[in-house]
């Protein structure tokens, strides 16, 4: 534990203003390719835009990695012919990843940020690492995320930045 401890002192040692719009456009960016390999959209809305940045304080390459896990695993389990949903709400400070996958039942969502979980109807290969990174990443940036049900059936993930 207090090796833990130790490691996110580090990381928050090296935060810098981290500005969340170039950083969520950075990630549609690398992930509209592979996407359309799978015959699928990314949508990318931004709500209440502002001239200001979205500035947090963190570390940008780690954030980007968190979002990526979150995109990755939309196009993963979301079908050909689909539209992932990436949302930025600069009023709320928050980001919203919307896939219509077959989402996670609602007794197991706490459960898959745990590491090498994966549910028992999980699709593909994996390690089961994916989301427990993701919450880790959060964790070091304070960030407030959850897993809920999409309105087309599949997972929503929400982060709020604070």
């Amino acid at each position: 534990m207090s090796l833990s401890r130790a490691d996110t002192q580090l990381i928050e040692d090296d935060f810098t203003e981290v500005n969340i719009i170039k950083t969520v456009e950075q990630v549609v960016g690398d992930f509209t390719q592979l996407a359309e390999q799978k015959e699928q959209s990314l949508l990318y809305v931004v709500n209440n835009p502002t001239d200001d940045a979205l500035l947090i304080k963190g570390n940008q390459s780690l954030i980007y990695n968190m979002l990526c896990n979150v995109v990755t695993n939309a196009i993963k389990y979301s079908p050909e012919h689909s539209t992932i949903s990436i949302t930025l709400d600069c009023n709320h400070k928050k980001i919203t990843v919307e896939d219509s996958g077959p989402g996670i039942a609602a007794a197991l969502r706490e459960r898959v940020k745990d590491r090498f979980y994966r549910t028992p109807d999980a699709m593909g290969e994996g390690s089961g690492l994916g989301l427990a990174i993701v919450n880790r990443i959060a964790s070091i940036h304070h960030i407030d995320w959850q897993l809920n049900e999409a309105s087309t059936g599949g997972l929503v993930v929400e982060f709020f930045l604070g």
